[in-house]
Parts: C-alpha cells; structure tokens; sequence
C-alpha cells in the first residue's frame, strides 16, 4: 500500500501525530511519504518543499490572527485560515507514484483546501482528513467550545474581532463544504470526541467519516520499573511516593484543564489530608504557573529534547491526570495507557475511547473539580496489590485498542476491496 501524507510539518510538536502515523505504517511494509514545510526529522522518506512563500504566508496569517481573532478567556479560540503556499505544483514534481491513499493532517499556511482538491484530482486516489481537531469541519475554529455554529454554517463567528471579519468563516465553512463533496474524500477521527462533534458539522465529505486512534508502539512504551526510567531520567524523587504525572504541556492553557487539577488538590489536601502522605506530582517543562497546596510534594523536570527519554518519564509514574475540558486526544492518553499507568481524566476525547472505568484509570463523571477529586482519591485509596493489578490492566487495554498495529490495520481496510471506498 502506498500513502503519501501531507503535513505542515513532521515530527515536532502537534505534527507528531502525522509523523507517527507514518511510521507506523513503514513498520508494517507499506511504502508510506510525508510532504511538508517544516523538516525536522532526518527521514528519507519525508519530503520537504520549499520554505520562501509558505513563510510570507505564515507571517501574514500570525498578524491576522493577532490583530482580528480573539484570544484569551475561559473559552479560547483557536482560529486559523487555510491558505496556499503554491506548493501544488512542487509536490507533483517531487512525488511521482500514484497514492493508493492521501492523508491531510494540519496544513495551515501550506495548502488551502482548493488545493487538496486539486491535489486529490490529479492522484486520482482517496483523501482522508485525519482529524486530529475540529478545524477541518468548521470555519476554522479548532476548538468550538460551546459555539454551535459549525453545525450550520459558522455565520456570526464569536471568534472575530470585528463586524466586518465576522462574515469570513461562513465564506470559509461554505468553500470547504462545496470542495468536499467534489472530492473523493472521508473524514478519519482518532476519538469520539471528534466523532460526536463530525458527525453535527454542517459540513460532510464525501465519503461519510471512519475511525483510527492513533497508534503507540508498543515496544517503545511499556511497563519498566522506575530504577530504570531514573537512570534515563535523572529526577529526585522522594523515595516511597507514589507518583502521579501530570500530563499537561501548558499549565496555561484553558483547554488543559489544569485548574481542576489544582483546586482538586486543594479540596482533598482539606478534606482528606491523610491521602496526599507519601505522593509526589511531577510535572515537565516550564511549570512557573503551577501552585499546588502547601505540604504536596511537587517535583519538576524541565524540558526533554530528546525524544528518546520521553518513554521513560511515564515509567516514572504510577498514575497519569489528563484534566483536558476541550480535547481531541491528546495522544499521551494513548501513551501512558500504553506503558502500563492508568489514567484520570474528564470524558473528554481520546479518554471515552480507552479508559473504562476502574480497568484503565478512572473516568471522572463531570466536569467539575469535586468530580475530579473523587477519580483521584479512588487512585490515592488503591493499596499496592490493586495498583499493580490496575497498571497491568492498562497496559492490557492499550495492547487491544492503540497499538501501532490497531491503527494500520484501521487504514488498511479503508484501501481494501472489502472497503466502503473501492
């Protein structure tokens, strides 16, 4: 099977999800290229186009941004315009075999959606929008929040700034809505977050939407003990803690969440003092915002930039908080699943997928802090023998429903004869 996949970027940041769906499919024999912008990667198999225009655009698309989109609040939007960079003609120049499947990831100021159409036409090959957030069934939003206006047609957009711009997503909604169902194309959703909100989007593609979780090898994240992640990692750690990884990149930022985390511990940390002996929260990264209740052990390991130790910080843990509140994923659901450590989390993206309540973390059954705080107490109250009990039964989830191989498979039966496509 051959795949071409077209990503602003490759593996940096949020094109990783790209990336790692490239690679897995390289894993299992497929003949799998990636087209993008921003090159990070030292893969012979990822193509990079020319930088010059795709910079101009990306300079006038921050200043659009800046100056015409709101930004900030309890509901932040993240609104970004599709536009061309002109590198149509550059990737039919540097990619000459007929794709049995094309996979759009993020593409902003690179290809606009005419271009994909174009694209699709001269390839002759399916088109799927691997959504890994609402943008691509929407104005341009890549979060609605509790705007509903995506599921009509994005009229009146509370994302813009001023009455005269309030009109360009409805403009944008309708071009997106018309190229769609002039190409052979299908929405392919990582979580049920994404398809609850894909299948109430005004916009439909052509081919209907399927289902892919993106895919974690196996052999990359697993169970190990901490010795062993403290020697990759070197972190002090109170001895005897139980660790609990908070899994969140910007403390900052109001999709993540983290405020319920904080005010969680704070209610516990009140009401249940005795349950916060002997733990540690461990965090990555610039934390400076964080401010946890006094008497909780709160460890910090600054940014990894090798991508080869971050395996190991969820070998650190015992347990993993996902607090995200307006989420598609995110994909370290999926990895410390995958390497043996539950998870608490709102039922919020990837988290209805995985976890099941009390077999692979626990779901919290709201989003509200009190209802946080439970799902933490029920970790906090295991004694070790249903701790072990509960890692083992993680892992076990993770090895049925995101292995490399689960999300290969997925996009394999998209190109099948037995597929709705052929």
């Amino acid at each position: 099977m051959k795949i071409l996949h077209l990503s602003t970027g490759d593996s940096k940041g949020a094109f990783f999800g790209a990336y790692r769906t490239h690679t897995n499919l390289k894993k299992y024999g497929h003949e799998s290229s990636m087209c993008v912008v921003e090159k990070t990667s030292h893969d012979k198999d990822v193509i990079e186009l020319s930088q010059n225009k795709r910079k101009i655009f990306s300079i006038f698309g921050r200043l659009m941004r800046r100056f015409f989109v709101r930004r900030g609040g309890p509901e932040d939007k993240i609104y970004l315009i599709y536009n061309t960079t002109f590198s149509v003609s550059e990737i039919f120049k540097k990619y000459r075999t007929k794709p049995d499947l094309i996979i759009v990831y993020f593409v902003a100021d690179y290809l606009s959606d005419h271009d994909i159409l174009k694209i699709q036409k001269h390839y002759g090959c399916p088109v799927a929008f691997y959504l890994m957030d609402a943008a691509m069934f929407t104005g341009g939003c890549h979060y609605p929040w509790h705007c509903e206006g995506y599921k009509v047609d994005c009229d009146n957009c509370p994302a813009m700034k001023y009455p005269e711009l309030i009109k360009l997503p409805k403009n944008i909604f309708h071009k997106r809505k018309k190229y769609y169902m002039q190409m052979d194309c299908f929405f392919l959703s990582a979580s049920k977050w994404l398809d609850d909100r894909c299948e109430s989007s005004g916009i439909k593609a052509k081919l209907g939407i399927k289902k892919a979780i993106i895919g974690i090898d196996e052999q990359i994240f697993k169970p190990r003990t901490k010795v062993v992640a403290n020697d990759i990692i070197d972190v002090q750690i109170p001895a005897g803690n139980r660790v609990i990884f908070l899994g969140a990149q910007s403390l900052s930022d109001p999709r993540k969440g983290v405020k319920y985390v904080l005010d969680a511990l704070a209610f516990i940390r009140k009401n249940f003092p005795n349950l916060l002996t002997g733990v540690s929260i461990l965090t990555v990264g610039d934390q400076a915002q964080a401010t946890l209740p006094e008497g909780i052990s709160f460890v910090n390991i600054g940014f990894i930039h090798d991508k080869d130790k971050y395996p190991y910080l969820y070998n650190l843990a015992d347990g993993f908080i996902c607090p995200s509140i307006e989420d598609a994923g995110p994909m370290m659901i999926n990895e410390a699943l995958m390497s043996g450590v539950p998870v608490m989390a709102f039922k919020v993206g990837v988290a209805e997928d995985l976890i099941v309540d009390r077999i692979s973390g626990f779901l919290a059954d709201s989003i509200t802090t009190k209802a946080l705080a439970n799902s933490i107490m029920e970790f906090l109250k295991l004694d070790d023998p249903s701790l072990a009990a509960l890692k083992e039964s993680s892992r076990q989830m993770a090895l049925q429903r995101c292995t490399s191989q689960c999300q290969v498979k997925a996009i394999e039966s998209l190109v099948s004869n037995q597929s709705p496509l052929a």
